[in-house]
């Protein structure tokens, strides 16, 4: 045999092995189990901490309404930005009660000051409690934006003092709303673990549901959370030359959360124990190299000498949005997804 014929024939073996390789998946793990690891260590875990801080949150409120003070308003902030996280953290799986009860609009992140304020004054409103926030108002005049707005933590109203937060009305106002977060968060909770629509809690429900929906639904929230973090959150910023906004308690709280939360689905807290565990070992290993990237991008930005370089912010932007790509085409296509379109995450928040 000729050695040319020789040389073509390792070529082609060669690029078979390779082949070969790129398409070979050694995890053993089936829809069914990475839906029943996903809902055991993290979906559950998030509307239990939902339910939990936000309870923290609304008995900080009230002991700041009954003697306000730096210390007891530090206990609120804290408690604030503790529910803020749980929120965004449950990013990618606001599915089944979580989205049939709206539970968005219970925690908007979005306030309108002017009518926050119109609110405040309006006579003819004896009582701001929290049955009349949490169904008569506007997402806009309640959940967590409005809480940090009446904390005097968004732009417009940045300096409210302690003695302005503590005035009576507000209080009311930041109590019903705080309370009403509270409600929403323990019922929910309550739908998952324990009874849902008088039946079984909804975890046994999801357990027991066809997994190949529930893959489906999972994979795109991950890619609308993706998109909207690198087309909303981050250039945004750079659009408007603010970079030194993303390290904002604000902004921090939402994309370090959001994102855990479809990095929790795409490669679960071990690297191995999510989606990824259901395609090609080439592609699981491009999810975890990623994500990891991203990571620590993230992390770096914190450390920036001028906050007001954007260098990093965009370098960020740039490796979010080759996750959200590969989450698009390559994940799907392996797993067999339908892209959808989605309003589940209606206000981004």
């Amino acid at each position: 045999m000729s050695p040319r014929r020789l040389l073509s024939m390792a070529a082609t073996l060669t690029a078979a092995v390779l082949l070969t390789a790129s398409c070979s998946r050694t995890n053993e793990a089936t829809r069914a189990s990475v839906v029943e690891t996903a809902t055991n260590d993290f979906i559950t875990p998030v509307y239990e901490r939902l339910s939990s801080t936000t309870t923290d949150l609304s008995v900080a409120v009230s002991d700041f309404c009954d003697e306000p003070s730096e210390t007891t308003l530090l206990t609120v902030q804290t408690g604030l930005a503790e529910t803020e996280a749980a929120w965004h953290r449950s990013a990618t799986v606001r599915i089944g009660p979580t989205k049939w009860r709206r539970t968005m609009n219970a925690f908007s992140t979005k306030a309108d000051g002017e009518r926050i304020e119109a609110l405040i004054d309006n006579d003819e409103i004896a009582v701001l409690d929290t049955d009349f926030i949490g169904s008569r108002t506007a997402t806009t005049q309640r959940g967590l934006g409005t809480v940090r707005y009446l904390l005097g933590g968004l732009e417009g109203n940045e300096s409210v003092s302690i003695d302005s937060a503590a005035d009576l009305r507000r209080c009311e106002y930041l109590s019903a709303t705080s309370d009403a977060m509270r409600l929403e968060a323990v019922e929910l909770n309550s739908e998952w673990t324990e009874s849902w629509n008088d039946g079984s809690p909804y975890i046994e429900i999801l357990l027991s549901s066809d997994p190949e929906k529930t893959v489906d639904e999972l994979v795109n929230n991950s890619i609308f959370v993706l998109e909207e973090l690198y087309m909303v959150r981050l250039q945004a910023l750079i659009d408007r030359d603010a970079p030194a906004e993303f390290g904002g308690i604000v902004g921090d709280i939402a994309f370090r959360n959001r994102f855990d939360s479809v990095r929790q689905i795409l490669v679960g807290s071990d690297g191995v124990s999510g989606l990824s565990g259901l395609v090609t070992d080439d592609l699981a290993q491009r999810l975890r190299d990623q994500t990891d990237q991203i990571e620590t991008i993230n992390a770096s930005i914190s450390q920036l000498a001028d906050p007001n370089d954007s260098t990093s912010v965009e370098e960020l932007r740039l490796a979010v949005e080759q996750l959200q790509i590969t989450a698009s085409t390559d994940l799907a296509s392996q797993l067999g997804v339908t892209l959808a379109f989605s309003d589940a995450d209606g206000d981004s928040g």
